[in-house]
């Protein structure tokens, strides 16, 4: 029995454009590209294949990939508040995922292939399964959040200066984050639905405002110390809509 591959992480550079994608081996013939929504690419690759042979296949599909990314940056913005309908379409870390509701004995949600399955006794109301889903969301939030977090938090430390803040994590209806010179920082719950990149952006931009309050000079030169593709990703969080 072959032995199993673990997934690489690689860049090419394409009309001056760096893009990363990664790579998972498994027991295929052929080689596969998917560039997904939120600017992630896979490659899907033979078992057996040659590193070189990859990163071979990947060059000579530059201009389709670069294509294909150009298409996403530039689709109409992206609302978060879905209705809680079988087939109706929800993100998480920026990915699509499909709602299904079922019966079942007990309440239940479970996350499979793409698909979000909503169980319970009785259906009385849209409203039941939008609690089910959106109490599911917070639990992911809870563990993805502060993790992220404490990454970016050692990274800025020494530019920031400042200690570590205490984490708040909750729907916020109109902001992505706050926090306060007072040692908090409050994230969105709703960033577990959207691109890492972009959650992390916030993440960073929350902590800046721990050492400056305003939007002046100083603070985006905190952000660019912290993180020196900052506008990219800001950018990339203005298609998505908090609702």
């Amino acid at each position: 029995m072959a032995a199993e591959r673990v997934p690489l992480l690689a860049s090419i550079d394409f009309a001056g454009r760096e893009i990363a994608y990664r790579v998972e081996f498994g027991r295929r013939r052929n080689m596969y590209i998917t560039v997904h929504p939120d600017l992630s690419v896979d490659v899907q690759a033979p078992l057996h294949a040659a590193i070189g042979e990859v990163q071979q296949f990947v060059a000579s599909r530059g201009s389709w990939i670069a294509t294909q990314l150009l298409r996403y940056e530039s689709l109409a913005p992206v609302r978060l508040d879905q209705p809680y309908v079988s087939g109706a379409l929800h993100m998480l870390h920026g990915r699509e995922i499909t709602l299904d509701l079922a019966p079942g004995l007990f309440d239940a949600v479970e996350l499979k292939g793409g698909k979000l399955t909503v169980s319970c006794p009785d259906w009385r109301a849209e409203e039941q399964a939008g609690e089910l889903v959106e109490e599911w969301f917070l639990e992911r939030a809870l563990e993805y959040l502060p993790p992220r977090m404490e990454h970016w938090f050692k990274l800025a430390r020494p530019v920031l200066r400042v200690g570590y803040p205490e984490l708040r994590i909750g729907y916020m209806k109109r902001c992505w984050g706050t926090s306060s010179q007072r040692g908090w920082v409050h994230l969105n719950s709703e960033l577990v639905k959207i691109e890492p990149d972009c959650a992390d952006y916030v993440i960073v931009h929350e902590l800046c405002h721990l050492r400056e309050r305003g939007h002046n000079k100083r603070f985006y030169g905190l952000v660019e110390r912290s993180m020196p593709d900052w506008r990219r990703r800001s950018r990339r969080l203005e298609r998505y809509v908090i609702c």
